[in-house]
């Protein structure tokens, strides 16, 4: 991380020592507007983005690859669990930027080329977001699974813009399907909410002095919340986390449509009490409502990629698209992943777009079939991975600009 750190500030200065004040415009690490997929990259950006790679990467990717591929990885990252909701994670953002440059490098092999090179990055992300896994706090668990969506991502990127030997998708496709335990055996969320939880023993107890935590409808007295959230605004934020938690704990085994309602309905019952007050202790809870969401999301980025690597794996054998997913069953994939959304009561889907190009998705959280479009934000419509064919990946990905075909 320090080799990672020291590189990134030492060109981002020696930018503005240049007067490149405006060069985050150019690099595709930081630039908002990236190319996705197959689009072709102007070559400006395409050149500033390689000196960004020259200063950060070179040091820092061969170390990460090296960790990936060891047998045992554990990491201890230095937080102290005893600080509680105070604790410090300063090592989440440099996991983040980590992750980044791994997703750089892989962008860059895929247009040079180099295949192998590109899947080794990638199995390096995904092995970064399970440095996390041990860490019994949510903050770190939505780290972690916001690597493994880059680590999609840059998969994606990779099959738009090269074409993987079979033993390198077969490679991935195991790495991919065996990033997260299954659902079914351990939620990693359930963790850190259970870890969270024992964070906020002491006001769970004053929470039971107060009113009855039993109490569906009404578990709190609402006369005494002006006097709550005015006098102790701390502890009464703790109190409503704890509970949140506590409910969002219940819903283990619920669907998705049921989570949602679970949550809801105990955001109603806050929210209508109609005390000004309440509004500033309870900022903390949008985000925790999106507990069980966010890890459900992860785990359909993660089966859309894994089975599109079925899919290409079969196109490699038989020179032709599936017709349906069924048809990889057994010799490449042992079964359909279920759709989590709509409550794991139906495979996730597939259609061969009119393009050339394949789609696997899940419907996503609003639970509406787009056919796999792309919506192009991130919580709106189906979650998508699409691979365009392979004319598309053996263009040139660099746009060259007007000076340079002058």
């Amino acid at each position: 991380m320090e080799l990672y750190e020291k590189a990134d500030a030492e060109f981002w200065r020696d930018a503005v020592i240049r007067g490149e004040v405006d060069l985050e415009n150019y690099v595709l690490i930081k630039n908002p507007t990236k190319p996705e997929r197959a689009a072709q990259i102007p070559e400006e950006v395409w050149n500033s983005t390689m000196a960004y790679w020259s200063v950060t990467a070179p040091d820092v990717v061969p170390v990460l690859k090296e960790l990936a591929g060891r047998e045992q990885r554990q990491s201890r990252y230095p937080i102290d669990l005893r600080e509680g909701h105070s604790m410090r994670l300063p090592h989440l953002s440099n996991i983040r930027g980590l992750g980044l440059i791994l997703n750089l490098d892989v962008l860059r092999s895929a247009i040079r080329g180099q295949p192998e090179d590109a899947a080794d990055s990638i199995i390096a992300i995904l092995a970064l977001a399970d440095t996390l896994h041990a860490e019994p706090v949510i903050n770190s668990q939505w780290a972690r699974t916001s690597v493994l969506e880059m680590g999609t991502k840059a998969l994606e990127n990779t099959l738009n813009r090269t074409t993987l030997p079979p033993q390198q998708l077969e490679r991935l496709q195991t790495a991919f399907e065996n990033a997260l335990p299954p659902g079914t055996e351990q939620m990693i969320m359930e963790r850190a909410l259970l870890g969270e939880s024992l964070m906020t023993l002491s006001y769970i107890e004053k929470a039971q002095t107060l009113w009855n935590w039993q109490d569906e409808d009404l578990w709190f007295p609402r006369a005494a919340l002006p006097f709550w959230t005015m006098i102790f605004p701390p502890t009464f934020e703790r109190i409503v986390s704890a509970r949140f938690m506590a409910e969002s704990m219940r819903s283990r085994n619920e669907t998705v449509p049921e989570y949602s309602s679970r949550m809801k309905r105990f955001e109603n019952i806050l929210y209508d009490s109609n005390f000004f007050s309440l509004a500033s202790s309870l900022r903390g809870l949008p985000s925790l409502g999106g507990i069980y969401g966010t890890e459900w999301r992860a785990r359909m980025h993660l089966a859309t990629a894994s089975t599109a690597l079925a899919v290409e794996r079969y196109r490699q054998r038989y020179g032709r698209l599936p017709d349906t997913l069924d048809e990889l069953v057994s010799e490449f994939l042992g079964e359909i992943p279920a759709d989590a959304f709509p409550g794991g009561i139906s495979p996730i889907r597939y259609r061969v777009k009119e393009n050339g190009e394949f789609v696997v998705y899940s419907l996503g959280r609003d639970l509406e079939d787009d056919s796999g479009e792309e919506m192009g934000k991130r919580y709106l419509g189906d979650i998508t991975f699409t691979v365009a064919p392979p004319e598309i990946r053996n263009r040139d990905h660099i746009l060259p600009d007007a000076t340079t075909l002058q």
